[in-house]
């Protein structure tokens, strides 16, 4: 019996426009992909990829999408400008406190980009089918917000999971579904490998595209209480994503920390790093496919 190998992607923004290349790259190297399971925008490509395996036509959807009119980037163009003049992830809040801006939208609204924006701009990649409907059995995660615990897809409306599994809380707004209320699924679960186990995978690979803290170079002396609130929370999540990475059979990490989270210009680039990654681990993922066979056959494990 063939193995089933199954594909974990993380969060990153859109650093996780890097996914595709990996995928492409994979494809490229016929290693297959059976099982895909996402968080946050590793939900969002998985999906695209799972209910349409063609990575060429999803890479070049992507493409004509962020170059659209439809593409409504205003706020999110706000949030990278801001970085420009404030380097580093924590200045950038920073600015926004200082300014008053950040205060003055997240105390008037849920969220820094409104339901029927992120709505219409998933809508143009994500089709409106059931979960199991996909070609590619598909798994999603989202953080209930009442409980804080993950909470799995594997079935339902689609478009409903990936808004929830990608909601970044204050920046998308939280998603309704059976009366509970979800955001981004990488608070919880940074890389759904065990998902993916679950769903049936006997071999895992996991995709990490943002794999250190935002900034190494901020001094540290100069931080806030704010500040560091906000390091130390993105160090509890690091603490997480590494933990999920040694449930994986392999990874692949495609450092993107120079590209800004909220950049979706680069895609060229970000493909072009997640491809070279992809490539590079081809023969690795080969050789550990041939010995987990290998061991199975055998009754090794």
């Amino acid at each position: 019996m063939a193995l089933k190998v199954g594909l974990a992607l993380g969060g990153g923004a859109s650093r996780g426009l890097a996914h595709l290349g990996v995928i492409q790259a994979l494809t490229e190297a016929k290693i297959p992909i059976d099982i895909v399971t996402g968080a946050s925008v590793g939900g969002v490509i998985g999906a695209i990829y799972a209910a349409h395996p063609d990575i060429d036509r999803a890479i070049k959807n992507v493409a004509a999408f962020l170059e659209s009119d439809d593409y409504n980037q205003t706020r999110l163009d706000f949030i990278k400008e801001s970085e420009q003049q404030n380097k580093g992830y924590f200045a950038q809040i920073k600015r926004w406190v200082t300014t008053g801006y950040f205060f003055a939208i997240s105390t008037t609204r849920s969220s820094f980009i409104s339901r029927a924006t992120f709505d219409s701009n998933l809508s143009h990649l994500i089709p409106k089918i059931q979960i199991e409907e996909c070609p590619i059995p598909l798994g999603l995660v989202a953080t209930n917000l009442l409980t804080g615990q993950m909470t799995e897809f594997t079935a339902g409306d689609l478009m409903a999971s990936v808004l929830a599994s990608a909601a970044i809380p204050g920046v998308f707004p939280s998603i309704t579904i059976n009366g509970l209320e979800y955001v981004d699924g990488s608070w919880v679960e940074p890389l759904p490998v065990k998902l993916a186990r679950k769903i049936g995978a006997d071999f895992v690979i996991a995709v990490d595209v943002a794999p250190k803290m935002g900034t190494e170079e901020e001094d540290l002396a100069d931080l806030t209480g704010w500040d560091v609130q906000l390091r130390a929370a993105e160090a509890s999540r690091l603490k997480l994503k590494n933990h999920c990475l040694l449930e994986a059979d392999f990874s692949i990490k495609v450092d993107l920390m120079d590209i800004h989270w909220a950049d979706f210009s680069r895609l060229d680039e970000c493909v072009k790093r997640g491809r070279a990654a992809g490539f590079k681990a081809i023969e690795a993922i080969e050789q550990q496919l041939r010995t987990k066979r290998f061991k199975r056959f055998f009754g090794l494990g």
